[in-house]
């Protein structure tokens, strides 16, 4: 009956924050989260029976409070709290209303004051044997945090990599956060800052730009663009691209990604900081970054007095991006307002009901465009921008747009969405870059792909129908409004590389580094994004 009644006060609990806009959580819970809750309050609750009016209640109110913590933090910030977020209290503080600093004010001051309820009501012994599990649970993470990584990843419902949130409904609050940390101190364990690497890279590259004139940088990266001309045998229309499009096929560069139809912030890692994504200290390498300064793009500009900001298209929430774009360097990342937990944006969805949930890339790019040059008036910087039309399930909207290609019954009826968007998609690269060439004429303009889209099959769909390699990726790359071609394959890793050679006028020593020197950058680019320079 006792264990029936704390899963009641449980099950009220996640359902009353979920519907107030906290982190959502599922029966995969009762995998280890429930378990180690009962291991925890039953004590408490048989030290309280007969004591106090509904024991189950007060047995089960320091993991209340907890939670309620975890909550608030993820409402307040729009990101799991993580345990090394401790050293970021003040971040924490700086954002708060006087609403919000009352709150978790009340928050503390009950966790101490049910401390001190808990220790006049029932013996040491019992808070002692209540409080075992958690602190072998603990002393693990920091002693063998390997062993819960694996244990997890082994017996748990599911461990999401993508989106952390996921893992809370899946695996529970309090789960999330020990697994989160245990990833962190598994990959502490390997790594090691280097004393001056940090200061000493971003150094060398200031002075490469010290004497080139400063311009705008606009990265725009496109989620899943495939351009489907790189299949052998498909049938396109005469009309399908525009002249100028197709004038532009002539300056198709090839760069290879390190992902596969998922996966963006690997491609990202790369794309921002010129290190190949080796997935050495987790799947993705964003989710250990915890906001200290690394060596990547938006730093190495910032150095030599640009500005750096990032656009997003989709959610704060997926692959740990607020801290990631924190340590790359982004002074500001906006996204859209209709996917903030607080806050405002100029960026919005503008969604219909029918438009599906991923906003069209000319929606996305004009607001982002117009934002940055009206807030770059009179100074310069990296206007980064990502994508996320096109993502997986492919949906187009026959609604907003007309087919223009008809594959059913060919060997590419499986793709026959994903071509007709990029009939559209063209459009939006050649409307946006005109756009930027017409009223930022002295810039450099980087069109990327982060990946391909996923195929109705496998990888080999790609390459039993004549495409290149399922990693490659096509980018346009334009100076002063002019498509430059560049010979050969090339890494997304080489991509921030080139935009700082082309400032420097090829002045860059560091930009023609090798993939061996490139991937020893690799451990201290994380080094210093993990647990920064003492």
């Amino acid at each position: 009956m006792a264990v029936l009644k704390i899963i009641c006060w449980l099950i009220v609990y996640s359902a009353l924050a979920s519907g107030l806009g906290g982190l959502n959580s599922d029966k995969g819970q009762f995998y280890f989260e429930v378990p180690l809750i009962l291991l925890i309050c039953l004590p408490i609750y048989f030290g309280l029976e007969g004591r106090v009016k509904f024991p189950s209640f007060f047995a089960l109110l320091p993991i209340l409070i907890l939670y309620l913590f975890l909550d608030f933090f993820y409402f307040n910030m729009g990101r799991l709290f993580k345990l090394n977020d401790i050293a970021e209290f003040n971040e924490l503080i700086g954002v708060l209303s006087w609403i919000g600093i009352v709150a978790l004010m009340l928050v503390f001051i009950g966790a101490f004051s049910l401390f001190a309820f808990l220790v006049m009501k029932v013996s040491s012994k019992i808070i002692m044997l209540s409080s075992f599990p958690l602190v072998v649970f603990i002393g693990l993470l920091y002693i063998k945090p390997s062993f819960i990584v694996s244990f997890i990843d082994q017996f748990s419902f599911k461990v999401h990599h993508v989106v952390l949130e996921k893992n809370v409904k899946d695996n529970g609050r309090i789960v999330t956060l020990f697994y989160l940390e245990a990833l962190r101190n598994q990959a502490l364990e390997d790594v090691e800052v280097k004393e001056g690497w940090l200061d000493g890279e971003i150094a060398n590259i200031s002075d490469t730009l010290k004497n080139s004139p400063k311009r705008n940088i606009h990265l725009i990266v496109m989620e899943s663009l495939l351009d489907p001309y790189l299949f052998s045998g498909i049938e396109l229309p005469d009309n399908y691209l525009s002249p100028w499009m197709k004038n532009l096929t002539n300056y198709r560069n090839y760069s290879l990604s390190p992902a596969y139809g998922g996966s963006t912030a690997q491609a990202e890692f790369e794309l921002l900081c010129g290190a190949p994504a080796l997935s050495q200290y987790g799947t993705i390498e964003f989710n250990q970054f915890s906001g200290y300064e690394t060596s990547c793009l938006p730093n190495w500009l910032k150095s030599s007095g640009y500005t750096a900001i990032s656009q997003n298209a989709y959610k704060p929430s997926y692959f740990n991006k607020l801290n990631a774009y924190k340590s790359t360097g982004f002074e500001n990342s906006f996204f859209p307002k209709e996917y903030l937990v607080t806050g405002d944006s100029h960026l919005s969805t503008q969604l219909t009901g029918s438009a599906g949930e991923y906003m069209f890339d000319s929606d996305f790019f004009e607001q982002a465009i117009d934002h940055f040059l009206e807030s770059h008036k009179s100074t310069f910087g990296l206007n980064y921008m990502l994508g996320v039309y096109g993502h997986y399930n492919f949906y187009f909207d026959e609604t907003r747009f007309q087919p223009v290609v008809d594959l059913k019954s060919t060997e590419f009826e499986g793709i026959e969405n994903i071509v007709n968007q990029y009939y559209y998609r063209a459009i939006s690269i050649e409307e946006n870059v005109k756009s930027l060439i017409d009223r930022d004429p002295n810039s450099l303009i980087l069109v990327v792909s982060d990946h391909l889209p996923l195929s109705p099959t496998t990888k080999e769909y790609y390459t039993e129908r004549g495409y290149p390699d399922p990693y490659l990726n096509v980018f346009y790359f334009f100076d002063r409004g002019k498509p430059i071609k560049y010979e050969g394959i090339y890494n997304h890793y080489d991509l921030p590389w080139l935009l700082i050679n082309r400032l420097s006028s090829n002045r860059c020593e560091l930009c023609s580094l090798g993939r061996e020197i490139k991937s020893n950058r690799y451990t201290q680019v994380l080094a210093n994004a993990m647990i920064g320079e003492n």
